[in-house]
């Protein structure tokens, strides 16, 4: 995406709008970057809105809209997951333990887990510390 908004701000538009398709589709297609995908819809709005393709631009806004309320539905189920965490405990997904590397927090890694409105099962954490 950030080869997408220097070709946009450099008026390459053509260029922008090809290599931004490219990242929302590699975006969308990999496991665990749906938060990616909104915002890559929304900057996909840009090109059509300031060509005045209206039309086109509605159809990356909607798209990017339809991302948010996945994510929003993910986050609800995620977080849904730690009504089944013991009393102290804090469970967080996998993708969390990653993002925290370097920060000092310890994990125990708890069995995958299938939850409830996502496909498949989900690598899960407890915070030790």
């Amino acid at each position: 995406m950030a080869l997408c908004e220097v070709e946009y701000r450099a008026g390459r538009w053509d260029e922008a709008q090809v290599h931004g398709q490219l990242a929302a589709a590699a975006i969308t297609a990999a496991p665990g970057l749906q938060f990616g995908a909104s915002v890559a819809y929304a900057a996909l709005a840009l090109v059509p809105s300031r060509r005045g393709d209206w039309a086109a631009a509605e159809r990356a806004v909607d798209r990017a809209q339809a991302g948010a309320r996945e994510l929003q539905d993910i986050a609800a189920t995620l977080y849904a997951t730690n009504a089944r965490a013991g009393p102290g405990e804090i469970v967080v997904s996998d993708v969390t333990r990653q993002l925290s590397l370097g920060s000092g927090l310890r994990f125990a890694e708890r069995a995958r887990t299938p939850l409830n409105g996502l496909p498949g099962t989900w690598e899960l954490a407890t915070v030790i510390g």
